[in-house]
């Protein structure tokens, strides 16, 4: 698989780190951009437009954050017009079902990861995109 792109929208630099080292040491981004809300996220994606090439291929997306959450990302997200097929992976410590059945909603029922990201969970996000790659 080609590396690409990843953003981490995680507003906890304990989960940012985390996160970065498992993802660096499966060498599976040239990049991986870091977003501590929802909005400056959006902005930022906002901006490349008009380069697909710009785009994230991977968003890993916390739920509970500060300015906008997970929530109020994706419900900006969606209007964008992207062409580009974009995995999103909820990442969080919720397990409560309510964020779960909205997850669904959402399409991510089967896209929702349980903080913290350890090597085994960014183990599963590779073999996710690879897979979705074939």
């Amino acid at each position: 698989m080609s590396k690409k792109l990843a953003i981490l929208v995680e507003d906890d630099p304990i989960h940012q780190f985390l996160a970065k080292k498992h993802l660096t040491d499966l060498d599976l981004f040239d990049r991986l951009e870091i977003f501590n809300d929802g909005k400056e996220a959006y902005e930022a994606i906002q901006q490349k437009l008009d380069d697909e090439a710009l785009l994230p291929d991977l968003i890993l997306l916390d739920l509970n954050m500060p300015i906008w959450s997970g929530w109020d990302f994706l419900e900006a997200f969606k209007a964008l017009d992207i062409k580009k097929v974009i995995t999103i992976i909820i990442l969080t410590s919720s397990d409560a079902e309510a964020d779960r059945i909205l997850a669904d909603r959402y399409g991510l029922a089967d896209h929702y990861i349980i903080k913290p990201l350890s090597r085994e969970k960014a183990q599963i996000i590779f073999d996710f995109l690879q897979s979705s790659n074939d």
